[in-house]
């Protein structure tokens, strides 16, 4: 069972309860503000005498791809399917091995272009050795 998490409250909560966090990337996420998040929600899984290595995180984005480039600095996670691509490798290291684009999400992209758009994005993942 995975929680959305972000605030310390539910950040608690979810560790004493949870297997994982579903922490969400809108506008305002900035790698840092994650890394930050997901130490603290490390720190609060030691303290409720758990294992953070046995959680897992999913990172549930609410920016939309785009055919533009965005300019920088960006959304996490936004722009082009490349600009995204570049974001990847930062979000791994945080441990987070799996994203959940949100398409119910209100964006300024129609969902049909966001399909194409994740679509390159997935083609990108895997000519980089990613698996999904």
């Amino acid at each position: 069972m995975l929680l959305g998490a972000f605030a310390p409250a539910s950040l608690e909560r979810a560790a004493r309860i949870a297997d994982g966090i579903m922490p969400a990337a809108g506008r305002s996420t900035t790698i840092e503000k994650l890394s930050q998040t997901i130490n603290k929600f490390r720190d609060m899984v030691r303290r409720a005498g758990r294992s953070p290595e046995e959680m897992r995180w999913i990172l549930r984005v609410h920016n939309p791809l785009d055919e533009e480039k965005a300019t920088e600095p960006r959304t996490l996670l936004g722009g082009t399917p490349q600009q995204a691509a570049k974001d990847l490798p930062k979000l791994k290291d945080l441990g987070i091995d799996h994203i959940f684009y949100d398409m119910n999400h209100p964006a300024h992209v129609p969902i049909e272009t966001q399909l194409v758009l994740l679509r390159r994005l997935v083609r990108l993942i895997k000519a980089q050795g990613g698996s999904r």
